[in-house]
Formats: C-alpha cells, structure tokens, sequence
C-alpha cells in the first residue's frame, strides 16, 4: 500500500510541476518521507523528477531562454560552491527560518496584486547566488529562483521551460552524487522504474492543464506554491 500511495504522490507531484516548472519535489518529499524514510525520498525523487523534467525539456526545448539559462547555472554553482563554506560558521536554523519567512511575506504580497519591486543591476547576480547557496545548504533555493523568474520570463511556457533546463543541471549533479555514493540501489530502482512510468502520466495531463491555464491564473498558482514552499521550510 505505501508503494502505491508513493507511485501516486509521484504523479500528482509531477503533474504539478509540469504545470508549472517547479515545486514537484518540495511537495512529494514530506509525504514521501512518512511512507518510505528520508534517503530513500531524496534518492528516489531526485531520479524520478529528473527523468521528469528531461522529458519535459525535450519537449519545450525550443521556449527555454538559454541565455538566461546560463546565467542562472553559473551564479547557483557558485553559490552552491560557496555553500560549503558557509555550512557549520552560520546558525542554520535561523537562516532557514528568515529564508521562509521571505518567501510567505514576497508571495502574499503577490496574491493581494503588490507592485513587486523591479530586479536590476548587482541585485540580479546576488539573487541567484544566494539561491544557490540556500540550494547546497538546504535543497531548497528554487524559491528565490522563481521569485527572480516571475519578473525575467513573463510568459508562462518560457518560464517552465527555462525552469526545467536549471533542474535538469541541478538534479543531474544531484544523481552524480548518488552514483558515486551508491545509493542508487537495485531495491529503490524497483520504485524508480514504476516512478519514472507514472511520471510521465504526470507530464501529459500537466501539458493539457498547463495549455489551458491563463497568465493570471497561473501567476496564482505560482504565489501559492510558493507560499507552500516557506510553510515546507518553516514546518
């Protein structure tokens, strides 16, 4: 029963991120935790959500923003390089507890129609290093990195795609690590492969809602995932 209820969440989870472009994993992991621990979640949706987001990059490669793509993968390396660093010389905890307590505070604002401020100059760099700081320290600087995304990609197709080419890199060094650490065992590739099979149930009926939802309504959506995202962080 747990596998099947995991191989569900995978989907749901998945077809949210298809809509969307993010926030797939952070809304699979506490569930996935309860129903099969805490490495076999990391492992098991990291390979799942990569497959994922690789199909989908195939299949909107031609929206993504290269150019802003780039830019987004070396600023988070270096935070991610930086990141080691840090970890162990700052307070963690509260750390993470600002860190959420932004994003609630930046997406309710959005909610209630708040003119954001405008991402210029030396902010657009500081953005995405610290997202990739809070990315080594703790997975979770997707946030900041939507939060930069809303403003750059106004169309809601190049900012899923442009999303979902960052995860593929992201996760891909994530499974490196996995590999080289061997924890991609022949007992979790038993949930990978059925994972990886729903998933793709995932990436069709996500296309189908993605297509029909408009650039409003999809902007909700984005506050609402976000806020999702600091609740996660904060809980």
């Amino acid at each position: 029963m747990d596998k099947l209820c995991l191989l569900f969440v995978i989907f749901f989870t998945n077809m949210v991120q298809t809509i969307s472009g993010f926030a797939g994993t952070m809304l699979a992991m506490p569930v996935s935790i309860l129903l099969v621990g805490i490495t076999d979640a990391k492992v098991i949706l990291n390979t799942v959500g990569l497959f994922c987001c690789i199909v989908m990059a195939f299949q909107n490669y031609r929206s993504i923003e290269y150019r802003e793509f780039f830019r987004i993968i070396a600023a988070m390396s270096l935070g991610m390089l930086l990141a080691q660093g840090i970890s162990g010389r700052v307070r963690l905890e509260f750390l993470l507890v600002v860190y959420g307590l932004l994003i609630i505070i930046i997406a309710v604002r959005g909610l209630m129609g708040c003119r954001e401020a405008n991402l210029s100059g030396p902010a657009i760099p500081f953005l995405l290093v610290a997202a990739g700081i809070l990315h080594g320290l703790f997975l979770s600087g997707g946030a900041l990195l939507v939060i930069y995304a809303r403003q750059k990609f106004p169309d809601k197709s190049v900012f899923r795609a442009t999303l979902t080419a960052v995860w593929v890199f992201l996760n891909s060094l994530i499974l490196a690590g996995h590999l080289l650490g061997g924890q991609i065992t022949p007992v979790r590739l038993k949930l990978i492969l059925p994972g990886m099979a729903v998933s793709l149930l995932g990436v069709y009926f996500g296309n189908l809602l993605h297509n029909r939802i408009s650039r409003e309504h999809f902007a909700m959506l984005a506050n609402i995932l976000l806020i999702l995202s600091g609740l996660s962080i904060l809980l």
